[in-house]
């Protein structure tokens, strides 16, 4: 039983606790670093600018289309992928690798009685066919609010909101 009123920890205590601080300290050094499973080929995103980011290991690349030079990689001499120059977004698949152009879902606009319109415009009835020659048309240039969802957002590509990222891949 200890004595209450001294807290000293006799010295054949000490040696063991060290003897197992000693023990632990070479499992823990003997344990794979966290980034040992993570596959190479991974592509993750980066905050590259984010104050304080420290430079990438030598393990990863950026993604900007370069031919790899590193003798360590089953990748050396390998194109990477250039996701960040081209501002590509990453999709999911069964396999990967595979490039996708741009794309717009085909589709129709309609006009809610065209023909009235028209006629109420021109002072001319009758109904219209798309088949049935030019007619004056207004191109749809000025865009305006619907009064709802805010001031209309133009850029010269469609996209959803996002944040730019630096696509990085474990190379070794």
């Amino acid at each position: 039983m200890a004595n209450p009123t001294n807290d000293i920890v006799p010295d054949s205590d000490l040696v063991t606790v060290q003897a197992s601080l000693v023990t632990v300290q070479a499992s823990l050094a003997a344990l794979p670093p966290a980034s040992a499973h993570i596959p190479v080929g991974t592509i993750m995103a980066w905050h590259k600018d984010l104050t304080g980011t420290p430079a990438l290991l030598s393990s990863w690349v950026e993604c900007s289309g370069q031919v790899l030079s590193d003798s360590e990689s089953v990748y050396d001499g390998v194109t990477i992928p250039d996701l960040n120059g081209g501002g590509r977004f990453l999709r999911g698949s069964a396999t990967s690798g595979t490039d996708q152009a741009d794309a717009f879902q085909g589709h129709h606009h309609n006009v809610p009685n065209l023909s009235q319109k028209v006629a109420d415009r021109t002072g001319n009835s009758g109904a219209l066919d798309k088949n049935d020659g030019s007619f004056n048309t207004e191109n749809a240039t000025t865009i305006v609010t619907d009064g709802v969802n805010g001031t209309p957002r133009i850029a010269n590509e469609t996209r959803p909101i996002n944040m730019s990222v630096v696509w990085i891949i474990r190379v070794k």
